[in-house]
């Protein structure tokens, strides 16, 4: 038995970042031919002193258009791609997963060694540790019981005051 993962995202909303990336390129486009001609029509006007005030001034006017035009078509490229972006990590473009049942056998449930490690194992392993002289009892085997302490612990050490340098004093 398998059950499809249904997807919050519909399709209109995984189109719509990439509709605006073409649309965004398609501005840079037209906003570095409109910028790059208009910027050379000046220089030629300027450089052949025939130039007039319609050119020069209407000149400068559309060249500040046609760069407007390229900066939209930056920034919407940059959204875009983010909004791409984002969508690939929500796995907007992935088709719907098919999850499957997982079955359990009775025989797995009825087992109580569920991790895999055979106790008696550990038992032999642990048994040479036992017998290690009390120098060694640090360290617990890893099979041991919590050990309950029921004698306080030793008083604290009183604590040493660090040799400092005396603060400056003000005169």
């Amino acid at each position: 038995m398998s059950t499809p993962r249904s997807s919050s995202i519909s399709p209109a909303k995984l189109a719509l970042p990439i509709i605006t990336l073409v649309l965004a390129l398609v501005a840079v486009v037209v906003g570095y031919v409109q910028t790059t001609t208009g910027l050379a029509d000046l220089s030629k006007a300027l450089e052949s002193q025939t130039a007039t005030a319609t050119d020069v001034y209407g000149g400068q006017s559309a060249i500040g258009v046609a760069s407007a035009i390229l900066s939209a078509g930056i920034i919407g490229v940059v959204i875009s791609l983010a909004a791409i972006g984002i969508l690939i990590g929500l796995n907007g473009f992935r088709r719907d997963a098919v999850i499957e049942d997982v079955i359990l056998d009775e025989e797995f449930l009825d087992d109580d060694d569920v991790d895999g490690i055979d106790e008696l194992e550990l038992n032999r392993a642990a048994a040479p540790a036992a017998a290690a002289p009390a120098a060694a009892a640090s360290t617990a085997p890893v099979h041991a019981e919590p050990v309950i302490v029921t004698e306080p612990a030793a008083d604290p050490a009183e604590p040493t005051e660090p040799n400092a340098p005396e603060a400056p004093t003000a005169r």
